[in-house]
């Protein structure tokens, strides 16, 4: 399948955090850029998300058994989340880097493909996971990234 076009589109990240201490919720909505392939099928997204220590460029390679979050910028890491084995990534801050891996329970991926600009084509993906250091617990993570665009 050869590569299509980059176009522009919403990004809707809903996640929720649960550890000892409580749970938090995050409910944010960006602007980015899509990049499909020829029949529309959603190969990478790229968004910028701006907090208060600076910007974070986000890159999202969704897939059916695995999915990549690739985060650059003031905070960076490059997580795999893979329901058929855990990962180990490190997460890179100014004040230095942790190792962490990822324990990946679920990983859910849906496309609704509307080629001709006719109506908005939609991508889901949805991933449960445990976030761990030194094999021990940090939170449990839900997260669901909602993409939406026009062919």
């Amino acid at each position: 399948m050869r590569e299509g076009k980059s176009i522009p589109c919403k990004v809707r990240l809903r996640s929720m955090e649960v550890t000892p201490e409580g749970k938090e919720i995050r409910k944010e909505d960006f602007f980015g850029e899509v990049s499909t392939s020829e029949d529309g099928t959603v190969l990478s997204i790229c968004y910028e998300e701006v907090i208060a220590e600076g910007s974070i460029s986000t890159l999202v390679i969704p897939g059916k058994e695995n999915a990549v979050i690739e985060r650059s910028g003031q905070m960076q890491s490059r997580m795999t989340f893979d329901i058929r084995q855990d990962s180990r990534f490190l997460y890179e801050t100014p004040f230095g880097g942790l190792p962490l891996e990822i324990h990946t329970e679920k990983l859910d991926l849906k496309e609704r493909i509307f080629p001709g600009g006719e109506s908005e084509s939609r991508m889901d993906l949805s991933m449960e996971y445990d976030l761990l250091q030194n094999g021990i617990s940090l939170g449990h993570h839900i997260v669901n990234l909602t993409v939406s665009y026009t062919l």
